[in-house]
């Protein structure tokens, strides 16, 4: 997953700091001395390995390529600096990316370019070297970093408008029909952001691209152009990225094109191309958002809604997903070796790539995505010898393939009548927000006796009177008064308003209350200095 783990540790470290880890200690003017650290460690490693102690110096060299996310920890964690990030901008708004998240992640930006810069020294030796390897990581970040930046820079044209940032936030359906129109623009758009990230040009006219496009007429498989990837020599894979025949791209690397004579090269295309014909990517898609949709009908419907059943289920679900998807993803990569042989009819020239890529040492090695070198070839050898072998492993991945699609067809049909449902009183919740209390009050004449929302509708359309619109002075000075004669139903009611209209010191206000009230009856003295905490300046 390279740069993009990364990136998630650090997106998930911004809002788990939301949800109390941090330490206490506030210092943010301290990060730059984490900035360091990785050429240290970097140093530190090829010391080691100037002593022959290879193990130890290999140990840190892994650690210098993840310091970024793990000393962002620290600066998070230990250093306060999203606490810090929240004094400057105020509170996030967790519902929706905020313009502010570019600064929560600024240390881990450049921490990740001072990694990148120490990593490359530590695996060069020439100036020339070092710059090319500093050149193509750069690149794979930034390859990450551009979808986060346009998702952001997209959200935040949307939160102009008040009314739409209010729906898509309050409103379940539209916040799902938001995250999902995000991810297909995603997928759209990938392509063109590898095609511009990377470092590419399209593959020079000659024997290799000649013998490749008669590999996909075979093959029947049309994609926008074949690009040569240029990586210093230092990557040698291909990828086929995108779902739409228009705008698919084939990436080859420089290393893979130097490597591999025509026959090989052309068995690795037609394994990336198996991969598209058999739609691996759909169904491991379709599994995570099996994964996905069945912790939120857990979470919304049958379990309560508190930190550690969050916890717990996220933890299940997460280990789970990860168990099957490495599962599926080494069986794909058998089903797409299958294609392969069948397009070329060469299963031995698919073998010599294997062995040129993998080098010397990779029939120990295997991973979460790929089985090791030595148990693809030997299974290739089984499959020339007796085809039942590929026909079995196509039919159980048949069955996990058809019980991944009906299982998310049933929960995305529950999750939809689920967050229909929710439409009218998330409605409601719109109006609220909005301070249309007029609104709120019509929206509620369905909505049964006692309803917390319908009652809060009435109050405050009583109070807005004619106009139905409350400023958030007239709330400051309602909630006000409520807290100084101690009349905490009411209290709680103007609090609620208020932290609906997105005023912070409401929010605050009501969960002080909260605190007073769980110890026993509050006091008029502290009732009294909420009351002037309220009573701020109008936002």
């Amino acid at each position: 997953m390279g740069y993009l783990s990364h990136i998630i540790v650090a997106v998930t470290v911004v809002f788990a700091a939301d949800f109390g880890l941090e330490s206490g200690w506030v210092a943010p003017w301290a990060v730059v001395f984490l900035l360091p650290l990785p050429h240290l460690l970097g140093r530190a490693a090829h010391k080691r390995a100037l002593a022959g102690r290879f193990r130890q110096a290999a140990a840190l060299a892994r650690i210098v390529g993840f310091s970024a996310p793990l000393l962002f920890v620290a600066a998070v964690a230990g250093l306060g600096w999203q606490g810090s990030v929240r004094e400057w901008f105020g509170p996030p708004e967790m519902d929706w990316p905020e313009p502010a998240l570019f600064v929560s992640l600024a240390p881990f930006l450049l921490l990740e370019l001072v990694a990148i810069d120490a990593r490359a020294r530590l695996t060069s030796a020439s100036p020339a070297a070092i710059a090319r390897a500093r050149r193509f990581q750069t690149r794979m970040f930034l390859s990450g970093v551009v979808p986060l930046s346009l998702y952001l820079l997209v959200a935040g044209l949307l939160a102009l408008d008040d009314t739409v940032r209010a729906h898509v936030e309050e409103v379940a359906f539209l916040h799902v029909a938001f995250a999902g129109a995000s991810i297909g623009l995603f997928a759209l758009v990938l392509p063109i952001i590898l095609r511009n990230t990377w470092e590419t040009r399209p593959l020079e006219r000659g024997m290799a691209r000649s013998v490749l496009e008669a590999v996909a007429r075979r093959a029947e498989f049309r994609c926008k152009g074949l690009y040569q990837w240029q990586t210093g020599n230092l990557v040698a894979n291909a990828a086929i990225v995108g779902f739409l025949p228009r705008n698919r791209s084939v990436f080859f690397s420089d290393s893979l094109l130097a490597q591999l004579p025509p026959r090989e090269l052309c068995a690795v295309f037609a394994h990336e191309i198996g991969h598209a014909k058999r739609h691996h990517v759909l169904v491991m898609g379709a599994w995570t958002l099996v994964f996905f949709l069945v912790g939120d009908l857990l979470l919304g419907s049958v379990l309560p809604e508190t930190d550690l059943a969050f916890g717990l289920v996220a933890l299940g679900l997460a280990g789970a997903w990860y168990l099957l998807l490495g599962y599926l993803s080494r069986r794909f990569e058998l089903d797409a070796d299958i294609v392969s042989s069948e397009i070329t009819g060469d299963v031995e020239a698919l073998v010599r790539a294997l062995e040129e890529v993998g080098g010397a040492h990779a029939h120990q090695r295997a991973s979460w995505r790929h089985f090791g070198t030595g148990q693809r070839v030997l299974f290739l050898r089984a499959l020339a010898r007796e085809p039942e072998v590929g026909r079995r492993l196509r039919r159980a991945l048949g069955r996990w393939t058809w019980l991944g699609l009906g299982l998310f067809a049933v929960t995305l049909v529950l999750e939809v009548v689920s967050l229909a449902s929710s439409v009218p009183a998330d409605l409601v919740r719109v109006e609220l927000r909005l301070g249309r209390y007029d609104r709120a009050l019509m929206r509620t004449e369905d909505r049964p006796e006692g309803d917390e929302l319908a009652a809060l509708a009435r109050r405050a359309a009583r109070a807005a009177g004619e106009y139905g619109r409350l400023t958030t002075r007239e709330l400051d000075e309602l909630a006000a008064t409520a807290l100084a004669s101690a009349d905490l139903d009411a209290a709680y009611a103007w609090l609620e308003l208020g932290a609906r209209r997105g005023l912070s010191r409401h929010l605050e206000a009501l969960r002080a209350l909260d605190d007073l009230s769980s110890a026993g009856a509050p006091s008029e003295s502290a009732l009294r200095e909420l009351a002037r905490a309220v009573s701020g300046p109008a936002q």
